[in-house]
């Protein structure tokens, strides 16, 4: 067989709202809005320089069964740039942007770009000088909740050529999103599974066949942190297959966590902390990020007298001096006093009962308990959520409780 190299993206959620981020940051907003565009727009880009093949995107192009006007004229001109290069285009429909409604009529795809059918699984051919090098086979959703598992639409492959499955789909678990199982996938004659809707980067095989999932190219939420970006995958003359990830975000979103504060005892040094923590992502053009300071704290007292805003802005200065092109998405102060919560274990006052009652909470699991209260509303914690926002509570209370104690080591 003849060598071929692709592009696998999917869960680009063009027109997507960046998810609790940059409320009150209107400069930001912008900047957050364009992401998903510009961040297709490098992955069209690498395309182009890398002389593809072809690119597949496995559903969830779009955030919305109804994505506006601009947005879907702006993802044409992207599909013409590719166009101009005979570089095909194939598209899956997610679950976010079903056919018909994601994809009206009224706006026509250049001819390099097919999208696949709701009904039945379609077959594309690749050719290369005549020959046909790649056949894609895929299927795409029809409505936003989907239970039946598309996977057993697919049925033999036309030959010759690499056989490529295009599925937006849940691998592993039941649910309404075209569940499947890893086995059923593998047993199908696929060569390389290009999937979407998990938005994290994995390989779930490496070989006969290939499965993947390439991940959200830009993320959109604090639980979307780190790199982010397409699979760039190499097919050689043997069926070998490398799937290579690829970085291209528009804007990196992190969380830092600075803790272990007891010693810290003036401001240059809790800066000073921050500018090591931020030294990791010194490659990174633009970052938006979370700031959580934790745990015991000389400077506690502080930083909570600060007015929250104000505070905010200092951090946010020294992040630009850092790191130009870091954006404070949040600053989170969880710190406490310098003390050991042990100390207020038998004490005969006010927070000595506070602990105890805390402790016996804790041991009878009457905070896991409430939480169950929001399960109807779609709203779970795992055991380690539970375990933070209890010890957060915990610490916080107990703080209020001291503010003005100190005690002799």
């Amino acid at each position: 067989m003849q060598p071929l190299k692709f592009i696998h993206c999917a869960d680009l959620h063009l027109g997507s709202p960046f998810l609790g981020l940059a409320r009150n940051r209107p400069e930001l907003a912008e900047k957050l809005a364009a992401a998903p565009f510009d961040t297709f727009h490098a992955i069209v880009s690498l395309a182009i320089v890398e002389k593809v093949d072809f690119l597949v995107i496995a559903g969830d192009l779009f955030d919305r069964s109804r994505p506006t006007l601009a947005g879907r004229l702006r993802f044409v001109t992207e599909l013409q740039h590719l166009a101009e290069r005979k570089i095909p285009v194939f598209i899956a429909a997610g679950n976010h942007d079903p056919c018909p409604d994601a994809w009206s009529g009224s706006l026509a795809l250049p001819e390099n770009v097919k999208v696949f059918s709701t009904e039945t699984v379609d077959f594309f051919p690749v050719e290369r000088q005549g020959e046909v090098i790649a056949r894609l086979g895929g299927i795409s959703h029809d409505r936003p909740r989907l239970g039946e598992n598309l996977a057993r639409r697919f049925g033999e492959f036309p030959a010759p050529g690499f056989r490529i499955g295009v599925l937006h789909a849940e691998v592993g678990s039941g649910g309404c999103y075209a569940p499947v199982t890893l086995e059923e996938l593998a047993r199908l004659p696929v060569d390389y599974w290009a999937l979407g809707h998990v938005h994290n980067y994995a390989v779930l095989r490496a070989s006969a066949p290939t499965i993947v999932y390439p991940g959200c190219p830009q993320g959109r939420a604090v639980n979307e942190p780190g790199p982010r970006g397409c699979v760039l995958v190499g097919v050689d003359a043997f069926g070998h297959v490398v799937p290579e990830f690829r970085e291209l975000e528009t804007i990196r979103i992190e969380t830092i966590t600075l803790s272990n504060l007891a010693d810290v005892s003036d401001f240059e040094r809790l800066f000073a902390r921050l500018r090591e923590a931020l030294s990791e992502f010194e490659g990174v053009k633009q970052l938006l990020l979370r700031l959580r300071l934790r745990g015991a704290a000389a400077l506690n007292r502080e930083l909570r007298e600060q007015d929250p805003a104000e505070l905010s802005d200092i951090f946010q200065s020294r992040l630009e001096q850092f790191h130009p092109g870091c954006f404070l998405e949040e600053l989170r102060i969880e710190t406490r006093g310098p003390y050991d919560p042990a100390d207020f274990a038998g004490r005969d006052e006010l927070s000595g009962e506070v602990a105890a009652a805390l402790d016996e909470l804790r041991q009878e699991g009457v905070f896991e308990e409430e939480g169950r209260l929001f399960r109807p509303y779609g709203v779970t914690f795992s055991p380690e959520e539970y375990d933070e926002i209890r010890h957060a509570a915990e610490e916080r209370l107990l703080d209020c409780l001291t503010c003005n104690l100190e005690f002799d080591r």
